[in-house]
């Protein structure tokens, strides 16, 4: 009797041992693999299967042990896997995991429409593009920014061949980023986001070939005056004077004055009062203090304004400012004239 007492017992021990060694397992494979919340983003597509994304993940450092996984999933009766963009948590443990994995609403569409807007700034657009894709706005602006990358370029994009040479540019594609409605792929690379934007830009240029090529000025030039003129003007009409104005100036060797440069030698500010309060800024932007035109572009322009500096207006106008409560935008030929308007339009709201 005691020899089947102690018999009976050995074999709950040896049970309760097992169930402990399987429960420590399962949880040990089963907890996530860091303890603080760590998003990864996993592309699903159509010849995907659980084995493959557990693969993947396992690969990635999202989960401990895809043969675990695959072990789980076993008991899994509806084994259905959504196509699409899921944000995972390495910090969640596999069973959730797979858990969000079965609720199709986790499935995002792998194409993304992203606006890049007019006057906008690499800056903005590189974190446009970190908000909506999986790529970092940090490292987009680096590659933008980057001499060898942009060398790399320069054979498909030969416009970009003035850039190489040029210093004190604060983002070397600045300028050359065309703004548009864009689809992206959610999970993608700087490379494909990047020929994307340029293919677009040579597109705009091309069209603009022959005027280029008896314009007086380079790519680079034109694309840097057009930038002030884009971030100035508010139509069509108004972009063309504009340009008008900036060219007359070059032509009498008289800075350009445009406070817009200064907003760019800024980089950050909250008003244009305060664009206007730094026109002594040591910049090589600042347009106040340097003749001609600033090193590069101050945002990205769009057609209307490449346009309007190879076929601006036939004017005397030297000066120009803008009413800031409607926009509307008042010329002058002297001096006198344009302080008048500036009394009349800008210093009661200064």
């Amino acid at each position: 009797m005691d020899f089947i007492l102690k018999k009976k017992y050995w074999f709950i021990g040896i049970g309760v041992a097992i169930l402990a060694v399987v429960f420590i397992t399962f949880y040990s494979m089963n907890r996530g693999v860091t303890s603080e919340s760590q998003i990864h983003t996993i592309n699903v597509t159509s010849e995907d299967t659980y084995t493959s994304v557990s693969r993947h993940l396992e690969e990635e450092g999202v989960i401990r042990s895809a043969s675990f996984m695959q072990f789980i999933l076993r008991f899994k009766l509806d084994k259905t896997l959504f196509v699409g963009v899921y944000e995972i948590d390495a910090s969640w443990t596999t069973t959730q995991i797979i858990k969000h994995f079965d609720d199709q609403r986790n499935a995002q569409p792998n194409v993304v429409t992203i606006t890049l807007p007019s006057g906008g700034w690499a800056k903005d657009f590189a974190a446009l593009l970190g908000e909506e894709t999986n790529l970092e706005a940090d490292e987009i602006l680096a590659t933008w920014n980057d001499a060898d990358y942009i060398e790399s370029l320069v054979e498909t994009y030969p416009f970009l061949n003035e850039v190489l040479t040029l210093d004190d540019l604060k983002v070397k594609l600045e300028g050359y980023l065309y703004p548009d409605t864009y689809e992206f792929k959610r999970i993608t690379t700087i490379d494909d986001v990047t020929h994307t934007i340029l293919n677009n830009m040579a597109k705009v240029l091309d069209s603009f070939a022959d005027e280029i090529e008896q314009s007086r000025f380079s790519v680079h030039e034109l694309l840097t005056l057009a930038s002030i003129v884009n971030y100035e003007g508010n139509t069509e009409a108004s972009m063309r004077t504009i340009a008008n104005v900036f060219i007359n100036r070059l032509d009498i060797n008289m800075t350009l004055g445009s406070s817009v440069t200064i907003c760019y030698a800024l980089q950050t500010y909250e008003s244009w009062q305060e664009c206007e309060r730094n026109i002594d800024i040591d910049s090589p932007f600042n347009t106040y203090i340097h003749l001609g035109l600033p090193p590069g572009p101050v945002m990205n322009p769009v057609s209307l304004a490449i346009e309007a500096v190879l076929n601006p207006d036939d004017t005397d106008y030297l000066y120009f400012v803008a009413d800031v409560t409607t926009g509307e935008i008042y010329f002058a030929k002297t001096y006198e004239e344009h302080q008048r308007n500036v009394e009349k339009y800008v210093d009661p709201h200064r």
